[in-house]
């Protein structure tokens, strides 16, 4: 009886703090974040000119589930929707209007502090800071 209530507790205590977690990155993705780099393997072949500068890129993700991304060198902001997966670890995008050659990728959350999160993609990893 014992060891019945101890698991039923572990149950417990485990899908508490795994919803929690779901719920903390769907707030902690919240706000205005500042590109920094881009880490893409040898195989994607992404010529170094091509990636984009560190401060280049701005994308702020509110609450409502609306995002805006604004670049150095382009004053018409991208916008879109965003959403994060039930399980806290995806967020996928999608852009209001989509351009030519331009795809929609889903991508993995990785927080490495509170101030700094890695978006892995499947050509790269992007890596922001939290604009302050």
């Amino acid at each position: 009886m014992n060891q019945l209530k101890s698991l039923l507790l572990l149950f417990i205590v485990f899908t508490t703090t795994t919803t929690m977690a779901q719920k903390e990155n769907a707030q902690k993705i919240q706000g205005c974040w500042v590109f920094k780099k881009m880490v893409a393997p040898a195989s994607a072949n992404i010529p170094k000119e091509s990636m984009p500068p560190a401060d280049s890129i701005t994308v702020c993700f509110e609450a409502n589930g609306k995002y805006t991304s604004t670049m150095a060198n382009n004053t018409e902001p991208i916008t879109g929707q965003y959403q994060v997966s039930e399980d806290g670890k995806t967020i996928t995008q999608q852009r209001d209007v989509q351009e030519e050659y331009s795809v929609d990728e889903d991508a993995t959350i990785e927080f490495t502090s509170e101030n700094s999160v890695i978006l892995k993609l499947e050509y790269a990893h992007l890596y922001f800071e939290r604009k302050l």
